[in-house]
């Protein structure tokens, strides 16, 4: 009565009578996530103090092919490989208030384009140290280290109206996803906690994240940092060990933390596609001419530098593992991501130093002779009383899944 449940297993190789393990598994998942579009004000006199007003609806759908694979190397040491094939990503802004949102979304629904294709391959090596259906006085301790690497073209800025020709797939990031699962079953118990990682880096979108090069002012240069924590139990009602059946019903916790980036935020597609925002000088200066008195503009790409904020949320999944080498997973999920601001670059970094002599600094705001302005900063749009922001989102999701051991 030790066996792990789908959540902390691994498969293996040169293990007795089963010199190999070799899973592979393919699913559906459908995921949606919906919010408010809101924008700063700043209240009457006298107390002035900024409040957030909505201006739109915001919802996305995902539909994904999950095709997975998972190869034993050696005692509880596997290669996993993940294609998620993006069936259709959906995204549109509805009930714009126009005059509220001081013309920066338009007054029409903003739809994007239906993207699809392959975003992603994800590959990596899982390991479990310990293992309580090896020894039974020790927990389950799993590692996972993942890489997702980009593939397809990078996105950009586009909406229905404008007939993109190719809106582009992928954020064009190389993110590492380190994971670390611990659980110990207790008879009809397993009870686990988790953490998981998401480290990215800027790759085949460096034109995107910093389109006039690698200047000293810019503050965000790479999308969010996350981290989420996990703890759960699953229930075994029923359990055949002879003929290898089992039912087990897996509840979990989740709560999140994305820190501050330069991200696709929700308003990625509107904001490039309907804004023609001036290009801004590395030094603080106007363009003249398309020209900077020192080094290159920085055009705008419709990325943003965003707040950091938090996720809550809980997933309910069920296993049958119907016989010795087939699974099913059934499984649906809520998430939470609490308010937070997506247009939030600030005017001067003041950890960079200005470069050379330059008297036009204070044009956007930098009063001190060592700071540096900030070339993503957009006055119409990262401006006290200006920026916009999300209300609380809430994205839920259903996956469906089948295992075969082969």
């Amino acid at each position: 009565m030790s066996e792990s449940i789908g959540y902390m297993s691994v498969a293996d190789a040169a293990d007795g009578d089963d010199p190999f393990d070799f899973n592979l598994s393919i699913g559906y998942r459908w995921a949606r996530s919906s919010g408010s579009v809101e924008r700063e004000t700043f209240g009457d006199p006298p107390n002035r103090l900024p409040r957030m007003t909505g201006v739109g609806d915001y919802v996305a759908t995902w539909n994904y092919l999950d095709v997975k694979a998972e190869i034993g190397i050696y005692h509880d040491f596997a290669l996993r490989v993940h294609l998620p094939v993006l069936l259709s990503y959906d995204q549109s802004i509805k009930n714009i208030d126009g005059a509220a949102a001081g013309g920066h979304l338009g007054s029409d629904d903003a739809v994007s384009p239906t993207r699809s294709g392959i975003p992603e391959v994800i590959v990596g090596l899982a390991w479990a140290p310990m293992n309580q259906f090896r020894r039974a006085d020790r927990p389950t301790w799993l590692w996972i280290f993942n890489v997702a690497l980009p593939v397809g073209s990078v996105m950009r800025p586009c909406l229905a109206e404008d007939d993109c020709d190719d809106a582009g797939v992928t954020q064009g990031v190389v993110r590492l996803l380190p994971e670390m699962r611990l659980s110990r079953r207790f008879r009809h118990v397993e009870a686990y906690g988790a953490f998981f990682g998401d480290i990215p880096f800027v790759t085949k979108a460096e034109d995107l994240f910093t389109p006039a090069g690698n200047l000293s002012g810019y503050q965000k240069t790479r999308p969010s940092i996350q981290g989420l924590l996990t703890m759960g139990f699953a229930i075994i009602p029923w359990e055949q060990r002879a003929t290898h059946q089992r039912l087990a019903i897996d509840l979990r916790f989740l709560g999140g933390y994305v820190s501050s980036g330069r991200n696709f935020s929700p308003l990625f597609d509107v904001l490039g596609s309907r804004n023609s925002l001036p290009s801004i000088c590395p030094n603080g200066a106007d363009a003249v001419g398309g020209a900077c008195p020192v080094g290159a503009p920085t055009p705008f790409t419709g990325l943003t530098d965003t707040e950091a904020y938090g996720t809550l949320g809980g997933r309910l999944t069920l296993e049958v593992k119907a016989a010795r080498y087939v699974t099913f997973f059934l499984s649906g999920g809520y998430q939470m991501h609490s308010r937070h601001l997506v247009t939030y670059a600030d005017e001067c970094n003041g950890s960079a130093s200005s470069p050379g002599d330059t008297p036009d600094v204070d044009a956007i705001g930098c009063h001190f002779t060592d700071a540096a302005p900030n070339p993503h900063y957009q006055e119409a749009l990262d401006g006290a009383g200006s920026r916009f922001g999300m209300g609380s989102i809430n994205q839920f999701d259903l996956q469906i899944r089948a295992q075969g051991t082969f």
